[in-house]
């Protein structure tokens, strides 16, 4: 993938491919991919046969945290925002280091996944 655009916005049917890229840092959310990724969101509003949305990440590594050189807090805020206020159930196809730290979620999650699921 083109390692100029942080974030590739890809909609399959009804479900919208969000990935991470930016492998060379590890996937580090900077200012630019927040925004991106932020917009990807609110605009998947405007697509009523959307299911799902998918958010990957480019190479061996998920998502490595916000770069802590170009980002903005304010920014992270609204993505945080904006995904947990998204109707739309979200999944992160993560894998390795991250899905072991988030084992003890593992409950919770899935349980709000099903729940939008219905």
């Amino acid at each position: 993938m083109d390692a100029h655009i942080p974030l590739i916005v890809d909609r399959s049917g009804t479900i919208l491919n969000l990935t991470f890229n930016n492998p060379s840092k590890k996937n580090a959310l900077n200012s630019e991919m927040m925004g991106a990724m932020t917009a990807a969101i609110e605009e998947s509003s405007n697509y009523e046969e959307l299911r799902a949305i998918v958010i990957r990440g480019e190479g061996s590594i998920f998502c490595s945290g916000a770069d802590i050189n170009t980002w903005e807090p304010e920014q992270l805020q609204l993505l945080l925002k904006t995904s947990t206020e998204c109707s739309i159930p979200t999944i992160a196809e993560a894998w390795a280091s991250f899905v072991h730290a988030t084992l003890f979620y593992q409950k919770k999650i899935q349980n709000l996944v099903f729940q939008r699921l219905e």
